[in-house]
């Protein structure tokens, strides 16, 4: 009776044993998958002009795809002046946002998001400003709430690498204008 329980709980591990290793490559190959990319990884946004007193730019259009060259892309850029490159890495790698402006480059009002669409909310390590958005505000928080870092350039462009550990990934609400 013992040689045939001793047999029964060999042969058992053995299967158990059998079992897991069938499973093993199926769960290694399962999660060393790369993921597929989210859809709408690059969007624009078109702003409307600050007017004086105002702090936030009415968005008159937003257009995602999953690529940054999509036609679509193109096609909502097109009809306004490039402002600001929001990107997800440092060295502006990653998915980005591209602010355009309705009414021409930036001016002393310039342009405002008092919130980030949810998708870039604490996202934001990365920007490069053009057409004279050269001073440009990040806020943690919507609605400017606390100013996290401003950073500023002469001339028409500001191109910012990294945001900082201070600012990296905490940007909710932002501010751009010519100095």
């Amino acid at each position: 009776m013992r040689t045939t329980l001793r047999v029964l709980a060999a042969a058992a591990a053995i299967l158990v044993g059998l079992a897991v290793t069938a499973l093993t490559p199926a769960v290694a190959a399962t999660s060393a998958a790369p993921k597929p990319a989210a859809a709408g990884q690059h969007c624009v946004v078109v702003l409307d002009k600050l007017r004086p007193g105002q702090t936030n730019s009415r968005v008159l259009s937003r257009t995602c795809a999953d690529r940054a060259d999509a036609p679509a892309l193109t096609t909502a850029a097109a009809s306004s002046t490039l402002l600001l490159v929001l990107y997800e890495h440092i060295n502006y790698g990653g998915a980005s946002t591209t602010i355009t402006g309705a009414y021409g480059p930036c001016d002393a009002e310039g342009y405002g998001v008092s919130a980030l669409v949810s998708s870039w909310r604490n996202r934001v390590s990365s920007f490069k400003g053009f057409n004279y958005c050269n001073v440009v505000e990040l806020f943690d928080g919507i609605n400017y709430a606390r100013s996290l870092q401003i950073y500023g350039a002469g001339g028409s462009r500001l191109d910012v690498a990294w945001v900082g550990s201070y600012a990296n990934d905490k940007t909710d609400s932002i501010l751009m204008h010519r100095q």
